[in-house]
């Protein structure tokens, strides 16, 4: 079964959960990739293209002082953010056969939406992707992943 596969499997359960809602904003992320001629099949090479993506939309972002007359509303950053984020962590879940959506109640990620793994580890991909759109470059993504891929290995 393919990556695509099992995330089509899990959204017909047709619950409502964080994993089921990161899982269909991976496929928004998919898609709107396809629209910019790029394919993202799941794998970790595919995080290149991710950061390039989300490096054309940190260039073409507004000034902060402008960027409520013209560009995306912080809700559509916010949006964006969450079809990528969720699609750098199910490439983590994939990738690293581990991982659990979580929306912790209370800590330094509290409310956000985030990824658990290697036993205690907690980190957000979405909280990442937008500030990699905001931010610029020194969020870059891929080497995000590196780091916790390099990381969640010393835990094993």
């Amino acid at each position: 079964m393919t990556r695509r596969e099992q995330i089509d499997a899990l959204l017909a359960t047709g619950e409502k959960t964080v994993a089921t809602i990161m899982a269909a904003y991976s496929l928004d992320a998919v898609d709107h990739a396809a629209q910019l001629k790029r394919t993202l099949d799941y794998s970790e090479g595919s995080l290149h293209d991710v950061e390039a993506i989300l490096g054309t939309l940190h260039r073409d972002l507004p000034a902060p002082q402008t960027r409520s007359k013209s560009g995306p509303s912080d809700q559509q950053i916010e949006t964006i953010a969450k079809m990528y984020g969720g699609y750098v962590g199910e490439v983590m879940r994939f990738e690293w056969g581990e991982g659990v959506w979580v929306v912790p109640e209370s800590g330094p990620f509290a409310h956000a939406l985030c990824l658990g793994y290697a036993k205690d580890a907690l980190t957000s991909p979405p909280a990442k992707a937008y500030k990699r759109i905001v931010d610029g470059p020194a969020d870059d993504i891929w080497f995000y992943y590196s780091v916790l891929a390099d990381g969640r290995k010393s835990k094993l």
